[in-house]
């Protein structure tokens, strides 16, 4: 609808914390690459770094404008010391509506930025004028580098005065009540009570309400007036004043009866069908005010809400969207009526000139260490693109003797890996010992490290962030040790093993009698990137009723580590026991295997047996 000066709404204002000013100022200082003041247009964008009002908060910021209806393109960007301001210039159209988004790029990502929408900024020459009803869209995504979550909620809605002219006092005022007379006669049978609107420019009222998503039409009472059989004078229009005086013949009395043809006589709001009587004029108008959004209640992203109209020097509401990665608000009248005549034309959300202003807060700064526990299928000890993430693994933050440090309200000590894997500790402050260190206990799918367990990091004062810190771990069937097992059919006269090396195989043996050797090759192979330790090789010889199988003691077993029978081999690292049932079980002393690819990866258990078929 047309106004009697320009619209401002405030938008966005990028802050920590939930601290609320009056008339908003405080929005830190915007410096655009461009200069001053620089055009943007639908689809472009403008970018430049930003000083936060409070907490010490630096970084770029790049706002986008997604789409604008009814306003003169270029919009002007204006940057200063208390925010980002837009100004969208009318070009009388109807169905106004523009979309714009704010993103940033803090120096310090560890900070939990507070986005706050407002509609009048303080410092600008352009406040005056006033907003239409509107609905706006508010729609954020989350900033998960601060292990925070992103949540929208009304931080202020006082009482304001409302700006009745601009947005229709049909819609507005209050409705007016049947009366009775002296005695209690009803002397004001077929009078308008029952069906009055009171125009109240005193009255102050929330300015945000719930989206009712309804039609709301545009009036101003003040120009309507009875044609014909007024109760007073002849032509008499409806009054603006505050109250209803129930005295005949008095001019702030509507003394018109519901039948009785009205004139609409103004440049401004025509109405949509041409209504014939005040019954008419009401049925086209919702009279149940939309509610009020109650101060602390949360707007969930990508919904709605209504603002009324308020000059813009009045305006006081404040939305804060805590810890968003960007911040998009879609804006759009719908008043429906005629913007400048008499007809009934019927034009919907026209709107004047529009304003935007964005600033920023920080809070202090946080230090943030995260990292990933993931299924490190290929053993090779990095994160891959095709690798997922494991859940249920513990991670405590240590000062690497074995005690857990003090982390933030955001965040537990210690934590469990969530359901992509993350991890995360937010550091209100440095501990003292700035000698840190990450601990990892594997979950029970996942018993085996392909990374170390302990991560020591040095935190400094003037670094906030440390990621990327992952651990890998692998399955039980896709362990790191591989052992296999080899055999072949010898002479039992075999005077070594040397000569015996190139005959073992895997496959099925077939017995050349009662009674023969067979002998064994073992391999233990490390297919991982850290080293094993403690590994033990051990065999248990078959012993039943149908076979029995004894260590020969020529030649002797021996441990090759390293894979080649050589002179590095051991045979007293080898020892056999039998127990009380005549089993016998070869084992290995515990002894280490290098990471693979190196030299001693692999190590080989090579013994002789005597095998008889009973």
């Amino acid at each position: 609808m047309k106004q009697l000066g320009k619209v401002g709404v405030v938008l966005l204002a990028w802050a920590c914390g939930s601290s609320v000013w009056a008339a908003v100022s405080g929005l830190g200082t915007f410096t655009l690459d461009g200069g001053t003041s620089v055009p943007i247009s639908q689809g472009g964008s403008v970018s430049g770094r930003y000083v936060a009002a409070d907490g010490g908060g630096t970084g770029r910021f790049t706002l986008t404008m997604n789409a604008s209806n009814g306003y003169t393109l270029p919009a002007t960007v204006t940057g200063g010391s208390n925010g980002l301001m837009i100004f969208n210039d009318q070009n009388n159209n109807s169905n106004d509506k523009f979309s714009y988004t704010l993103s940033l790029t803090p120096d310090n990502p560890t900070l939990i930025n507070t986005v706050k929408i407002t509609q009048t900024p303080t410092g600008y020459s352009q406040v005056d004028g006033n907003s239409e009803l509107a609905r706006q869209t508010l729609s954020y995504t989350n900033d998960a580098a601060t292990g925070s979550t992103a949540v929208a909620t009304v931080a202020a809605n006082p009482a304001v005065p409302l700006f009745y002219n601009a947005m229709g006092d049909m819609f507005m005022g209050q409705v007016g009540e049947r009366r009775t007379g002296l005695l209690g006669l009803n002397f004001f049978t077929q009078r308008l009570y029952s069906q009055s609107f009171i125009s109240n420019v005193s009255q102050s009222e929330p300015q945000l309400r719930v989206d009712s998503n309804t039609s709301f039409y545009f009036y101003r009472l003040p120009d309507f007036a009875p044609l014909t059989g007024t109760a007073s004078t002849s032509g008499n229009k409806y009054s603006t004043n505050n109250t209803v005086t129930f005295m005949p013949n008095s001019d702030t009395t509507w003394f018109v009866k519901n039948e009785i043809p009205l004139n609409y006589d103004s440049a401004y709001g025509g109405v949509p069908s041409n209504p014939t009587t005040i019954n008419e004029l009401a049925a086209l108008t919702n009279l149940t005010k939309p509610i009020a959004l109650t101060e602390g209640s949360t707007i969930a992203s990508g919904s709605s809400y209504l603002s009324y109209g308020v000059e813009n020097v009045s305006s006081k509401y404040i939305i804060n969207v805590k810890n968003p990665k960007s911040v998009t608000l879609n804006y759009q009248g719908i008043m429906i009526g005629s913007s400048n005549s008499k007809q009934s034309t019927k034009a919907v959300g026209e709107t004047a000139n529009e304003f935007i202003t964005f600033g920023i807060e920080s809070t202090a700064p946080k230090y943030y260490i995260a990292g990933k526990v993931f299924n490190d299928t290929n053993k090779n000890a990095q994160l891959d693109a095709n690798e997922s993430g494991i859940a249920g693994a513990r991670i405590a933050l240590t000062d690497c003797n074995g005690k857990n440090l003090a982390v933030g309200n955001n965040s537990a000590n210690p934590t469990t890996s969530a359901a992509d894997g993350g991890y995360s500790f937010i550091l209100d402050s440095l501990p003292t010992n700035k000698n840190v260190c990450l601990v990892e206990t594997n979950p029970p799918d996942y018993p085996s490290d392909t990374t170390k367990n302990t991560i020591a990091l040095t935190l400094a004062s003037d670094k906030y962030e440390y990621k990327n810190h992952h651990f890998g771990d692998t399955t039980k069937e896709n362990g790191l040790l591989v052992l296999e097992k080899y055999h072949q059919i010898v002479d039992c006269n075999t005077p070594s093993l040397r000569a015996l090396d190139g005959g073992f195989v895997q496959s099925v043996l077939t017995a050349k009698g009662q009674t023969q050797c067979i002998a064994y090759r073992i391999k233990a192979s490390n297919t991982g990137t850290l080293p094993l330790d403690r590994v033990v090789i051990t065999d248990k010889l078959p012993n039943d009723r149908g076979r029995i199988s004894t260590l020969r003691a020529t030649p002797m077993a021996k441990l090759c580590i390293g894979g080649v029978l050589d002179d590095h081999c051991s045979n007293t690292r080898v020892q056999a026991n039998v127990d009380n049932t005549g089993i016998t079980t070869i084992s290995t002393q515990p002894f280490m295997l290098a990471p693979r690819g190196q030299t001693n990866s692999t190590a080989y258990l090579y013994f002789n047996t005597l095998y008889q078929i009973r």
